[in-house]
């Protein structure tokens, strides 16, 4: 029972060590974005109503795929690059075709990202998911666009690779 105990303390201790070393290196990595339409200019393939988004579009670049980010802070320059978080993925229907959008953060330096995760960004934030789904709901016509839905950072990291 003596050494169940200690083996489960060393446990306890490679798991807290592990963690915080990811931790650290979380903190120097963060994916390379490059804003393509800034807060408050008109965003062209959603422009039904000429009512620009109150977010960042930007893309980041694999080796096989761009994807399209919401990157939620305020007004960057178009061409700008940052470093950004993950923090989850928000789709929808559109007529036949699915349409997915990665969510970010900008990178801040001396903090924990490993906190800015879907669960402890996006639940806090209600009212900003609503007004995202609803500036998206407002530039499709009617009946065009449906399903919409969110997802967790481990999701957008999937739709990244993807193919």
């Amino acid at each position: 029972m003596i050494l169940s105990l200690f083996l489960l303390i060393g446990c306890k201790e490679e798991v807290a060590k592990a963690v915080e070393e990811v931790g650290s290196m979380e903190e120097e990595k963060g994916l390379s974005c490059e804003i393509i339409v800034p807060a408050g200019e008109l965003y062209t393939a959603f422009a039904h109503l000429p009512m620009p988004p109150f977010f960042n579009i930007g893309q980041i670049r694999t080796e096989t795929k761009t994807t399209e980010v919401l990157v939620l802070t305020s007004r960057r320059k178009k061409g700008e690059r940052l470093k950004v978080d993950l923090i989850g993925l928000f789709g929808f229907r559109q007529d036949t075709m699915d349409r997915r959008y990665v969510l970010a953060l900008p990178r801040r330096q001396g903090v924990n990202n490993l906190e800015r995760e879907y669960e402890a960004y996006l639940t806090k934030n209600n009212d900003l998911k609503l007004a995202i789904e609803s500036w998206f709901r407002a530039q499709c016509g009617l009946s065009i666009c449906g399903s919409f839905y969110w997802d967790n950072s481990y999701k957008a990291l999937l739709q990244l690779e993807k193919q």
